[in-house]
């Protein structure tokens, strides 16, 4: 089967990054990339700017985990494949948001 560009950006995005292609504990190595992003708001922008910034970023993450499921489902002929992280990426994202 041939891969779309699509399809490969679909992927990149869809196991965070890559962060889910980990041999083990792929959510927990996607959660890595959460704090990565977390952090780079805290040391880049202003005070002000972390709680939206990081509330943004959970909803944008929480939509693309929506919106690319069924693409998921398709790609890896499984609910919920363990390489598929968007939404342990989006947990991380919501603690912060929390506090």
């Amino acid at each position: 089967m041939s891969k779309t560009l699509g399809d490969r950006c679909c992927y990149f995005v869809a196991t965070g990054f890559c962060f889910g292609l980990a041999p083990f504990m792929p959510g927990t190595f996607a959660a890595l990339a959460g704090l990565l992003l977390h952090l780079a708001v805290i040391g880049w922008l202003p005070q002000a700017a972390h709680w939206p910034v990081t509330f943004a970023l959970f909803l944008v993450f929480s939509i693309l985990c929506l919106a690319m499921n069924d693409w998921a489902e398709k790609r890896w002929n499984v609910c919920d494949h363990h390489n598929f992280v968007l939404d342990e990426i989006a947990g991380y994202l919501f603690v912060p948001v929390l506090y």
